[in-house]
């Protein structure tokens, strides 16, 4: 029985989330839609075009306009309720920041209801995602760690900087994840065409940009009977119990398809 290769490496990470520069991006971006609403244009279809709200597109057939409907005090998120409770008929709020991003709050009417108070609004999402220049910069400091780790060391160089060294499960030639990073074709793909002690380029994923350093490579091999007796024993009592639980199955179709047939006998006489 033939042991793959299996190679083993360790990596530092960085996590792709956005900053204050993003943030102040968008922002920006919900300003200028105040502006233009103010400047005549329609709500309704600027929160079809630009709003980040799923609930706006359910029905893909019939968008919402950002419109939330009515709502009653203590339905709603705090920041968002209070700007839309403190408004006026007719007002345009924001930028209102939520842990959802930032909201562009139209009040379209109010009423009260067995002296309960509602709103209807509608509002315009914009999430606060990273941004082109925050995943260079990401993609820069990782780039330079990979190239200052030949020169110093990756781990000395990790930990003068203070990262976490992580240690990835021994990986496969057809492997897609690695522990902690997720989808990571090319650092498997990096591993397979190096040798021990090499440091990769910085490698992307949605989540992470990462350095990795091939730590150990274990060559193919074959295994001796001792060494599997026990999977193979495993397996065969997998395989025995599978077509004992399918052979009753079988049985019991079988048994119930003679007592149909019995009972339609006995109907007919």
């Amino acid at each position: 029985m033939i042991n793959p290769r299996q190679d083993s490496m360790q990596y530092v990470k960085w996590p792709i989330i956005s900053d204050a520069n993003d943030t102040l991006r968008v922002k920006l971006e919900a300003e200028n839609l105040i502006y233009r609403i103010n400047n005549g244009e329609d709500f309704a279809q600027l929160a079809n075009m630009y709003t980040e709200d799923p609930s706006n597109s359910a029905n893909p057939q019939e968008l919402r306009g950002g419109s939330l409907g009515w709502y009653s005090k203590g339905q709603l998120l705090p920041e968002f309720e209070i700007a839309s409770f403190d408004g006026k008929k007719g007002d345009i709020v924001g930028p209102i920041l939520t842990d959802y991003g930032f909201h562009v709050i139209k009040i379209n009417d109010k009423r009260v209801v067995d002296e309960s108070e509602q709103v209807n609004t509608s509002h315009i999402l914009l999430t606060i995602t990273p941004g082109r220049g925050t995943e260079n910069k990401l993609k820069d400091t990782a780039s330079i760690f990979a190239l200052e780790a030949t020169e110093f060391g990756f781990f000395a160089l990790a930990d003068s900087l203070g990262l976490e060294v992580k240690e990835s499960s021994p990986i496969r030639k057809e492997s897609i994840f690695i522990d902690d990073f997720g989808v990571a074709r090319s650092a498997v793909n990096f591993a397979f065409n190096n040798v021990e002690g090499a440091t990769s380029d910085a490698i992307k994923n949605d989540n992470f940009y990462g350095v990795f350093f091939l730590d150990s490579i274990s060559d193919e091999s074959t295994l001796s009977f001792e060494d599997v007796k026990d999977d193979l024993k495993n397996e065969f009592l997998s395989n025995f119990k599978k077509e004992q639980i399918k052979s009753l199955a079988q049985s019991l179709k079988d048994n119930s398809a003679q007592e149909m047939n019995l009972s339609e006998l006995c109907k007919r006489k």
